[in-house]
């Protein structure tokens, strides 16, 4: 009786810290494929591919693909990258 107590204690903590790990891990937005492919491509005529996919899963942290197309349209707008992708781009460097 005692080795079964153990036994469901011990599966009952990897069961918590499975579910608090899952519950704490950032949670990243859906972009279409077009979005993503726009992405990588203008980003990598300036950085290595890494680095841009650095950039693109940050940035699928803090913007919905709506968001972020908002985001391009302002560039296209101002010919000017704003502060919080020049931001991101910076951290994966």
């Amino acid at each position: 009786m005692n080795i079964q107590r153990r036994t469901a204690r011990a599966l009952l903590a990897a069961v918590c810290a499975l579910l608090i790990t899952t519950a704490c891990r950032q949670r990243r937005n859906e972009y279409p494929p077009d979005l993503v492919q726009n992405f990588l491509r203008a980003c990598g005529s300036r950085a290595r591919e890494g680095a841009c996919r650095c950039s693109l899963d940050k940035a699928r942290e803090r913007y919905t693909a709506d968001e972020y197309r908002a985001l391009e349209a302002r560039i296209a707008a101002t010919r000017q990258a704003p502060k919080e992708l020049l931001d991101i781009s910076a951290s994966c460097r």
